[in-house]
C-alpha cells in the first residue's frame, strides 16, 4: 500500500495576486465593480423600503392622489434613495463591500505556505 496520499501537495502559484503578476490592475477595476454593485444594491433596497413605507400613508384629499402624483412620487422617492446610498447614511453598501472583499492570508499562513515550497 503506497502512502502517497499522505505527502502534502505543493503549491505552483501563490494563492494571493502580487503586482509581479500584473493583477494590481485586475484588483481595483473588481473593487470598483463591487462599490458600484454595493451602492446600487443599497439604493434598490431602500426604494423598496420607501414604497413600502409610502404605502402605509393614508391618502389625502389634499394632494389629490391622480396618476402624475404617484408617478412623481415615485421618482421622487427614488431619487432619494440613490442620494442616500452614495452619501452611506445606512452603511449597507460598507457592509456589502467588507463582506465580499477577499481577506488577506496571515503570517502564519504565508511562513506555511513558504515552508511547503521549499
Amino acid at each position: 500500500m503506497s502512502s502517497d496520499f499522505l505527502t502534502p501537495i505543493k503549491p505552483t502559484a501563490p494563492l494571493m495576486p502580487t503586482k509581479s503578476m500584473g493583477i494590481s490592475k485586475s484588483v481595483a477595476s473588481d473593487k470598483a465593480k463591487l462599490e458600484k454593485a454595493a451602492k446600487e444594491f443599497e439604493s434598490v433596497f431602500m426604494d423598496i423600503v420607501v414604497k413600502s413605507m409610502r404605502d402605509t400613508v393614508e391618502t389625502s384629499d389634499v394632494t389629490g392622489e391622480t396618476e402624475k402624483v404617484k408617478l412623481f412620487q415615485g421618482m421622487l422617492d427614488s431619487e432619494y434613495s440613490k442620494i442616500s446610498a452614495n452619501k452611506n447614511k445606512l452603511g449597507i453598501a460598507q457592509m456589502i463591500i467588507k463582506q465580499m472583499t477577499p481577506k488577506e492570508p496571515s503570517a502564519e499562513v504565508l511562513l506555511k505556505m513558504e515552508a511547503l515550497k521549499k
